[in-house]
């Protein structure tokens, strides 16, 4: 079941909100797993689930998590123990292709932009923006 527009943003949301931002690195658990990564875009699926596409550079997960680090989007619901922490910052290389799990974009951590907002926006504000495209 999709959130409301009138629901503000949960505080797992605001955290990952300041993180981005502030480029700073985050570690919290999902699916059980330990994870270290970066968060790189925030915002809402087509449903109005809150997610973030990280750059998972450390931890564990389901599947082999390559040394160099990967992409990874993760639904705001199923991460639990989350912390923000100093670090060096993670992004891989370059999207090749448009990330299509985030439709309704709330920091992009590349697009200057989304950071000047004074609060996380909410879903359903019409000031959230559709995913960048690859080239963009």
């Amino acid at each position: 079941m999709a959130p409301s527009p009138q629901k503000g943003p949960s505080e797992t949301y605001h955290l990952l909100w300041r993180a981005a931002r502030g480029r700073e690195q985050i570690t919290f658990v999902y699916d059980g797993y330990y994870r270290e990564a970066c968060p790189t875009i925030l915002g809402y699926k087509k449903d109005g689930r809150e997610a973030v596409l990280a750059f998972q550079f450390g931890g564990k997960s389901k599947s082999t998590l390559p040394s160099s680090g990967q992409w990874r989007c993760f639904d705001l619901a199923g991460v639990t123990d989350l912390h923000m922490r100093d670090g060096e910052w993670h992004g891989g290389t370059s999207h090749r292709k448009t990330q299509p799990f985030i439709q309704h974009v709330d920091v992009d951590v590349n697009v200057p932009e989304t950071l000047q907002h004074r609060a996380p926006l909410p879903f359903g504000s019409p000031k959230l923006r559709p995913p960048r495209r690859s080239g963009e």
